[in-house]
This record gives C-alpha cells, structure tokens and sequence, in this order.
C-alpha cells in the first residue's frame, strides 16, 4: 500500500499569516514522515519554473492521502476558476 500524501493549501496574502502556514504545514510533514509517510509537500518539492498546476495534478494522483489545509484564502481559490485550486 502506497504512503504518500499531499498536502495543499494556499499560500496566504499577508505574510504573517503565509508564515504561519507554511510553518504549519512543514511541522505537519516532519511529524508525517516520522509516522512513515512519504510526504508530498510544495516547499520540499517544486522548484522555480516547476508549473504548480502540474505538481498538484501529479501529487495528487501519486499519492494514497490528500490534506487539503482549508484556510480562508483556500476555499475563496476553490471557489475561483482562474486559480488552480479550482481544478
């Protein structure tokens, strides 16, 4: 059985709070990875002129578990059909 899981959330506008989440969800990694997951996780993986639409359409589909991080701004992007978030 596959382990891996994706975690997506949006990244914030204000940079406080885009702290806090990424920190957030970094802790949320390392504390997967210890229980044995392989973890799938943007600041880790996608790197400059990597299409963020293509990493989640492919994180998505390589991974047993997704953990949508719901925050305010993500569910406004879900929302939005011109952001990836809506696909």
């Amino acid at each position: 059985m596959k382990r891996r899981i994706f975690i997506s959330y949006a990244w914030e506008k204000e940079k406080t709070a885009d702290r806090k989440i990424k920190s957030f969800t970094q802790w949320l990694a390392i504390y997967l990875k210890k229980w044995g997951f392989e973890v799938l996780l943007d600041v880790y993986e996608n790197h400059p002129g990597t299409k963020l639409d293509e990493f989640m359409v492919n994180g998505i589909n390589s991974s047993r578990f997704v953990i949508c991080i719901c925050t305010e701004t993500y569910i406004n992007k879900m929302k939005d059909p011109k952001t990836e978030v809506f696909n």
